[in-house]
This record gives C-alpha cells, sequence and structure tokens, in this order.
C-alpha cells in the first residue's frame, strides 16, 4: 500500500517522525517526507495552516502521485467541556462554516439560500474504503464526530454560539473540511482523526495541552505503521 498522511504542520507528527526516520522526498516543491517498510510506502505531506494551503497543496500532490488511501491527523479544539484534553476522535463530517451569511443571531448556511451552492460543498464527508495494513488494527474505538473547519479563530462567545447552534459541531479546524474536499474529488479512500488540544475560544496557551494532544496523537498513528 501506499498511503498519504496530511498534517497541517511538522509539530503535530514530529514524534513519528523522529522515529521512524522519515526522509525528505523531491516532489516539485512540496513538503514531503517517506517511510517505507517491508509491505508499505507512507509520504508526509505538511500542507502548512489553513484551508487555502491544504486545498493547494494536496490537490497539487495527488495530481502527481497516485496513493491507495490518505489519512487527516491533527490536533483540534473542542466545543464540548466534556471532551478532555488530549482525547482522540475520528472525524466523520467536517463542514466549512465559514461559507455562510452570519447575522447578528445566527448563521444561515449558503446552501439555505438563493445562491447556487450545493449542500455536499459545504459538508464534507470521508471517501469510504480506507484500509488498514494490519487487519487487526483499526480506529473504530475512537468516538465519531462532527467538526468544523473555519479560517477564523477567535474567542467571540457569540460567533461560537451561532456556530454551535447552526451545524452543532463538538471539534473545529483550520483543514480537516479541505482535506475531504479534496480526497473526494479525487476519488482517494480516506479518514480523519483529531486529538483536542484546547477548548475553542480559549486564547491562553497556558491553559492548552497541546504535548499532550500531540503525544496521543503519534501513539495511534504507530498502529497505522506498525
Amino acid at each position: 500500500m501506499k498511503i498519504l498522511i496530511v498534517s497541517a504542520t511538522q509539530n503535530e507528527l514530529q514524534p513519528i517522525l523522529s522515529k521512524y526516520k522519515f526522509r525528505k522526498q523531491n516532489k516539485n516543491g512540496l513538503n514531503v517526507l517517506n517511510f517505507s517498510n517491508r509491505k508499505n510506502s507512507f509520504d508526509l505531506l505538511i500542507t502548512g495552516i489553513g484551508i487555502q494551503n491544504t486545498l493547494f497543496n494536496l490537490t497539487r500532490l495527488l495530481s502527481l502521485q497516485k496513493y491507495t488511501q490518505a489519512i487527516n491527523a491533527g490536533i483540534a479544539g473542542s466545543f464540548l467541556f466534556v471532551k478532555e484534553h488530549g482525547k482522540l476522535f475520528q472525524v466523520t463530517k467536517d463542514i466549512f462554516c465559514d461559507f455562510c451569511i452570519e447575522l447578528p443571531t445566527k448563521i444561515i448556511p449558503m446552501y439555505e439560500t438563493h445562491l447556487p451552492v450545493p449542500k455536499n460543498e459545504i459538508i464534507t464527508i470521508p471517501v469510504p474504503g480506507f484500509k488498514f495494513p494490519d487487519k487487526k488494527i483499526n480506529f473504530d474505538h475512537l468516538e465519531k464526530l462532527t467538526a468544523v473547519t473555519t479560517i477564523t479563530l477567535g474567542s467571540v462567545i457569540e460567533r461560537k454560539h451561532k456556530i454551535k447552534m447552526c451545524f452543532r459541531p463538538a471539534l473545529e479546524s483550520m483543514e480537516g473540511a479541505a482535506f475531504f474536499y479534496v480526497c473526494r474529488k479525487f476519488k482517494l479512500p480516506c479518514i480523519q482523526i483529531r486529538s483536542v488540544s484546547n477548548y475553542v475560544g480559549e486564547q491562553d496557551r497556558k491553559k492548552w495541552a497541546l504535548d499532550l494532544a500531540i503525544k496521543n496523537l503519534n501513539n495511534e498513528l504507530e498502529k497505522l505503521i506498525g
């Protein structure tokens, strides 16, 4: 199998990069690293933070290289205070929450307006068919949740409330929906896992659990790599 791992930053996956000695690849200027064992080859694409970087760099790579499947792995903020820091989840629906009309008291998704915007251009889901190299290993034990993808991070309580009321998300990232969107265009089986590092809107980094979230995320990915 040739498996693609996608992450926004190298820091999020530094533990497995160090352990498995990923090597830099020449992929037309893209930030791609590779590790291969006797059975499988893993490419790691570092897209950079945000929707635009993910859309461009993932599209560019998939235009150059074919993969069996892809996984998006990274940290996320939680809308739910019961979701403890460091816990991992599998995202099964991810929404471009900024593609909307924002009113003082609510958000209207663009697909509910008079504009010709299909719902599946805003609400993204994984392409089915992801297969683990080892049939004994899977991510079925991870709770499945809905996430939103945003270009704006902030602590405005009113906006956070409007997003929660409109989309009912549990998690927030800046790349997840873009990953699903591109994989769907290329018909590439995919999954997304996220580790909670903070509560959405929390600006005090001292209250984040970044190291714990990264540690748990990489421990889970080690099962995939073997």
